[in-house]
């Protein structure tokens, strides 16, 4: 893991360029914001039900009794632009 993470700062280092002394009022993200950022990003989004790919439901009783009879419920994965949808 340490190497991953010296990897990572190598890199940044080399598309950013680097700096002796850091910056406090720097507005540029730290190795670690940078991290948690694609760590974020890496979520999988789940899977849910729903009736109209908008409302999203973490049961089918729950689906059926907000859509009605008429519309069927289906499990699908709950993309919300904040993960991943396979």
């Amino acid at each position: 893991m340490r190497f991953v993470r010296s990897s990572i700062a190598v890199l940044v280092c080399l598309l950013v360029g680097c700096s002796s002394a850091a910056d406090p009022e720097s507005s540029e993200p730290t190795d670690v914001q940078v991290q948690e950022n694609v760590t974020e990003q890496a979520k999988i989004c789940p899977l849910k039900w729903t009736c109209d790919d908008v409302s999203f439901y973490g049961t089918r009783l729950q689906c059926e009794g907000s859509c009605g009879s008429e519309q069927g419920c289906y499990r699908t994965y709950a993309c919300n632009g904040s993960c991943i949808c396979p």
